[in-house]
């Protein structure tokens, strides 16, 4: 067993789940202050530009809207987490941090209204909440075992967020839900073409991406990476997370 996964083992057995998750995500959310990454100052840099809220969809213990509430101090952000333990822990820490200007919602996004089971793996003892997934049986990544976690979880859409909210404007998206961002697009249509969110997206390598792919390009929307410190048309190099500009906005992403 890693080292890492001796340390998450013996934090979970010792002080419970809720105060491993409590304890983790104050350690995440700091990191992600003092020490963002690349692509988390460059999505502040163009949200700031941009009218409207910031949505996080997949925020798990709410670090990434932590530190999007405190570089955006005049955003509205909304988080969706379904997975209830998630969602609690990270409602908690927003209130730690004394982020005013952010909220989590429990329930997932995808292509529709519906119902679906959740899934938390359980790896070498340990419970692994950041990869928590909707059980679609489709492209599994995780090996299956009678411990890993399985709840019911309501889910929605982007479109019909947008709807509930009297249409408020959405300037920025972030998606980050372990291979079902394939059908956050799908249930987000409206709300790409109307408002031209610039999104940052999680791609695994498989063909959701190229679906993914396909249909941003559809929508009107240029896939870039960062090469140094600017923003660049991405290119046959495969990455994990990339941007999708609005192509009316790409002259201006590095301005």
């Amino acid at each position: 067993m890693e080292s890492k996964k001796v340390i998450q083992f013996f934090f979970q057995k010792i002080f419970g789940i809720k105060i491993y998750l409590y304890c983790f995500g104050v350690y995440r959310a700091l990191l992600k202050i003092y020490f963002p990454d690349p692509y988390l100052k460059k999505f502040i840099i163009l949200a700031k530009k941009r009218d409207g809220d910031v949505l996080d969809i997949g925020c798990n213990v709410a670090t990434y809207s932590i530190y999007f509430g405190k570089k955006m101090p005049d955003k509205y952000i909304i988080g969706f987490e379904p997975v209830n333990t998630s969602y609690r822990i990270g409602t908690s820490l927003l209130s730690l941090f004394r982020v005013k200007n952010a909220i989590i919602k429990n329930k997932g996004l995808g292509k529709k209204n519906e119902k679906a089971t959740m899934v938390t793996p359980y790896q070498q003892g340990v419970y692994m909440h950041g990869l928590s997934h909707i059980d679609d049986n489709a492209d599994a990544v995780y090996e299956e075992t009678l411990y890993h976690k399985k709840e019911e979880v309501l889910f929605s859409t982007v479109d019909n967020y947008y709807a509930e909210s009297g249409n408020r404007k959405i300037g920025a998206i972030k998606i980050d839900v372990e291979n079902h961002e394939r059908f956050v697009i799908q249930g987000s249509t409206e709300v790409l073409s109307k408002e031209r969110p610039i999104v940052l997206l999680e791609l695994w390598d498989n063909h959701r991406r190229s679906f993914c792919e396909e249909t941003m390009r559809n929508l009107g929307y240029t896939q870039m990476r960062i090469i140094g410190n600017k923003l660049a048309i991405a290119d046959s190099v495969k990455e994990l997370n990339y941007f999708f500009i609005p192509n009316e906005f790409v002259e201006s992403v590095n301005l």
